[in-house]
């Protein structure tokens, strides 16, 4: 990888984990980085997740595929089952929770999310068994195209995960209806049916702010599903304070002839370069930013930042000196595309990949060829 010339502050909107690799690559070639925790989110309907998950295993109603859209549902599925072996142990011990779950198709957008999900007891019999162990996802997967592993689907973003889910999901269905299972009775003896006796649906796991894509395409496919909400998405609790602190110094220069003497921002600001970079991740992260950004000024410059505009307010040319718009990076496509189309925001960099790998690397090519 190439090296930053100069140091160039990056503006990282997530919260920064342990052993973040987004700092450490970033700091490895020249950057500052620092991070604005932006989201924050409430697991939901664990109860109800849970006895889904037990009855899944135990009943003829049956979850024949699962639709997974982010790492937040992961983790709600995580907690339910915590809570459905715990109750599992103590009623059944001799049936296996995981193995019916082992072998339901599942449809996650996002390779991250996939290797979550995999890690789940769920979906693992026996961890050293290495029979038993489940492929997770293809790393190849790109941009425009979803990757098959088993009866997992893994696409990028919703609307390439749609055709291969409906796809994948119909041939699933023709053979499992040529199969004959053998379900057990309450009394230990056996029915001989066929799958297609059996009620089946898609369980799709969804936040409070999930878009429509999905839904509507299952809908108009006649794909019978349940939606259950297993997480709500709000504010982190230190947002406004956060981006009122930073955005004060990224925004404004020292002896910038708008901000009154005295002022925080003036001391605050010395220290700064005038090369700085936002980094976005999702278009709730976004909408959460600007709704807390009271400034119409740093506001303007955000939104500016990117798409070639200047701001709508006329500035004379020693403002215009002064006022620093950043480059903006988003982590993937969905991303990309809120900005594009509901706020006429064209970012410098997608990365090809939503990992710190391909973000960095996508902004040190872009720095690279614009010195």
């Amino acid at each position: 990888m190439p090296q930053a010339t100069q140091s160039k502050h990056v503006l990282i909107f997530k919260k920064k984990d342990v052993d973040d690799k987004y700092d450490a690559l970033l700091k490895e070639r020249g950057y500052v980085p620092e991070f604005i925790p932006v989201l924050d989110h409430q697991l939901t309907n664990i109860e109800m997740l849970k006895d889904i998950i037990i009855t899944n295993c135990f009943d003829e109603n049956c979850v024949e595929g699962l639709i997974v859209t982010s790492q937040r549902a992961v983790e709600a599925l995580n907690q339910a089952c915590q809570l459905a072996l715990s109750e599992v142990e103590k009623k059944h011990d001799s049936l296996s929770l995981c193995g019916k779950w082992k072998s339901v198709p599942a449809y996650i957008v996002g390779p991250q999310t996939a290797e979550a999900l995999a890690k789940l007891p769920l979906f693992h019999e026996n961890n050293n068994d290495d029979d038993n162990q489940l492929d997770t996802y293809d790393a190849s997967v790109g941009d425009n195209k979803a990757a098959t592993k088993n009866n997992w689907i893994i696409a990028p973003r919703a609307t390439e995960l749609i055709p291969s889910l409906l796809d994948h999901y119909a041939n699933y269905r023709k053979q499992q209806a040529q199969q004959p299972i053998l379900p057990s009775s309450p009394n230990g003896t056996t029915t001989a049916k066929t799958n297609m006796s059996v009620p089946v649906t898609l369980l799709f796991l969804a936040g409070d702010k999930r878009r429509d894509v999905i839904p509507e395409a299952l809908k108009e496919a006649h794909v019978p599903y349940k939606e259950l909400q297993v997480y709500a998405t709000c504010a982190h609790p230190h947002l406004k304070q956060n981006l009122t602190t930073y955005l004060a110094k990224y925004c404004l220069l020292e002896n910038d002839p708008t901000i009154k003497a005295g002022s925080d921002a003036v001391t605050t600001t010395s220290m700064m370069t005038t090369e700085w970079w936002t980094v976005y991740f999702s278009p709730s992260g976004i909408k959460f930013i600007l709704s807390n950004v009271d400034d119409p000024n740093t506001r303007e410059i955000l939104l500016a930042a990117t798409s070639g505009q200047d701001n709508k307010k006329e500035m004379t040319k020693e403002e215009r000196h002064h006022r620093r718009r950043p480059r903006i990076a988003a982590i993937g496509p969905t991303t990309a595309d809120y900005l594009s189309t509901s706020l006429n925001i064209r970012p410098d960099v997608i990365a090809d990949k939503p990992d710190a790998v391909h973000l960095v690397q996508s902004i040190l090519n872009f720095d690279a060829h614009n010195q």
